[in-house]
């Protein structure tokens, strides 16, 4: 899914916004032209967004000589998930298809993402959370993944935010009770990569406890065939169904052919003119049926 105008200007708009408070004038020009350079030469690589953000991070902790690391944010989210999860537990035991609940209140924390900046509310991500069983997912692409999952060995489970991770566990639970006789692998970002869950974050939430984790290699926030590890690829390459998380995911395994089912929130504005959704709506596609 390659970056258009509209990840132009949203890449463009997030950096000016992260330095305009710097004190650097000259830093801050050479910056924010470095990152017009990056923009430009991404897109007419035919790069995705997730992919051009990752060089323009290196490019700001490059210029400002620091590195950018989003740990205390990011175990806030995942204490913040953890505090609910014996609550959120007990609704998925008590609904009547605890697969899919467990599904509908993970793609609801779709919503952590650093990258809607000061929109980003805890307040709303509660509501989210407590609606989440009130929209169901899709019925007939649901019912196309339990069919893949009952015939399949192999199943690769993608995450995406932190915080998401915490219920992205209560997730592979179910589906390990439901479908005992799958080979279960969870893939992370192999390095940081802003909010984006780790093996640092799968640990502290317990994720590594309950199925076999793997670092991805890369520091995207999606997961780029090109730019990954070969075991990451190997894995999803081998693997008869994928549940992907996040629109990150969604723009950088697009086109890739595989059987993947993405679940995720439509954040911004590409995904809700893709989708012709209001913002937030929660989806379940399949890569071989999505319309482009």
């Amino acid at each position: 899914m390659r970056a258009d105008a509209t990840c132009v200007n949203c890449l463009y708009a997030q950096q000016y916004d992260r330095v305009k408070a710097r004190p650097e004038k000259e830093k801050k020009t050479e910056y924010l032209c470095e990152v017009m350079q990056l923009i430009s030469c991404g897109v007419r690589e035919g790069l995705t967004a997730p992919v051009i953000y990752a060089r323009i991070q290196a490019a700001f902790d490059r210029t400002f000589a620091v590195e950018t690391h989003y740990g205390p944010e990011k175990s806030h989210y995942n204490r913040l998930i953890m505090a609910q999860e014996d609550a959120i537990c007990e609704r998925i035991a008590r609904a009547e298809d605890p697969v899919e609940a467990a599904l509908c209140i993970s793609r609801a924390a779709n919503y952590i993402d650093f990258t809607v900046g000061a929109a980003l509310s805890e307040d709303l991500l509660g509501q989210l959370l407590e609606q989440a069983q009130e929209h169901p997912l899709d019925p007939a692409e649901y019912a196309n993944l339990k069919r893949d999952l009952e015939g399949a060995k192999r199943l690769v489970y993608l995450t995406d935010n932190c915080g998401e991770v915490v219920l992205d566990k209560l997730v592979v639970e179910q589906l390990k009770a439901r479908y005992p006789h799958l080979e279960l692998t969870v893939l992370v970002r192999g390095r940081e990569a802003m909010n984006d869950a780790t093996m640092e974050d799968a640990r502290e939430c317990g994720l590594c406890a309950v199925a076999k984790c793997v670092g991805n290699g890369d520091n995207a926030t999606g997961t780029s065939l090109p730019d990954i590890s070969a075991e990451a690829k190997s894995l999803l390459e081998r693997a008869d169904v994928l549940i992907s998380k996040g629109q990150g995911n969604f723009e950088t395994l697009h086109g890739s052919g595989l059987n993947i089912y993405y679940l995720f929130l439509c954040k911004c504005d590409r995904f809700t003119d893709l989708f012709k959704v209001p913002r937030n709506t929660g989806m379940l596609v399949n890569e071989r049926r999505v319309a482009d």
